[in-house]
């Protein structure tokens, strides 16, 4: 008998001023994503959004690396459709 081991596919996918994220499986993460660093980024952005929403604190860039980094997000993997996060 094969018995089916759960497990769970983020794919984090990448352009156009936005990182989309979604889940497939059955395995659940118990952790939730917290931080994300987006690199190539060329320019300050003003606003960040997630799913929409305005982020009004949490976001710093580094334009020497052209580097964004995202804190304090406690997204949910095992969320139902894409996650977005925006810049602009």
């Amino acid at each position: 008998e094969n018995a089916t081991v759960p497990n769970r596919t983020l794919t984090f996918s990448v352009g156009g001023g936005s990182l989309n994220i979604e889940g497939q499986g059955d395995w659940e993460v118990a952790q939730k994503l917290d931080i994300l660093t987006i690199l190539g980024v060329s320019s300050q952005p003003a606003m960040v959004t997630v799913d929409g929403a305005n982020l009004t604190s949490g976001f710093t860039y580094e334009s020497s690396v052209q580097r964004l980094n995202v804190t304090g997000l406690g997204l949910d993997l095992n969320a139902v459709g894409p996650t977005s996060v925006a810049w602009s």
